[in-house]
């Protein structure tokens, strides 16, 4: 009875002396103990479920941290870019040294198939193309763009862009 832990058999009462009386307290300590085994079974249900809401909290506390790290380090990483930019661009004079080498800076960091810095021309409403780099060759027939072409807005769908 008590190997496998059924405390629901009870002893059969054989007498009313001193045998049925002791009968009568075995079967009433069987009965508490089966009821504290019930309350036991009953709080190490509540702990699991409580260990497994708190072990999913902790899950998803980890994941956040983990994403405000990458974006932290995202920042960081375009911050530290910026400054290279910025360094390379001061040991430059002419302006279209200053284009190729943001360019390269961006290609190298942040591995854009296409540069392309275009000039504003607010009179006109054009854009023209004031240095242009193609990592992918695959790209250059496709998109028929070279330095010192003039587009207007509303050939590259930028007039939005314009107001905000």
């Amino acid at each position: 009875m008590t190997a496998e832990k059924n405390y629901s058999l009870r002893a059969a009462k054989q007498g009313r002396a001193e045998l049925g009386e002791l009968t009568d307290n075995f079967n009433e300590m069987l009965t508490q103990i089966q009821q504290r085994d019930v309350i036991l079974h009953k709080i190490n249900d509540n702990l699991e479920k409580r260990v497994q809401e708190r072990t999913r909290d902790l899950e998803a506390e980890i994941a956040e941290r983990k994403r405000a790290e990458a974006a932290l380090q995202d920042q960081f990483t375009r911050t530290k870019l910026l400054n290279q930019i910025t360094h390379a661009i001061s040991e430059r004079q002419d302006l279209e040294s200053v284009h190729y080498v943001v360019l390269r800076q961006l290609e190298d960091h942040l591995a854009i198939d296409l540069g392309v810095i275009c000039l504003f021309e607010s009179a006109a409403e054009t854009l023209n193309i004031a240095a242009l780099r193609l990592k992918n060759p695959l790209l250059a027939g496709k998109l028929n763009l070279h330095e010192g072409m003039v587009m207007s807005l509303e050939q590259t769908g930028l007039r939005v862009c314009k107001h905000g």
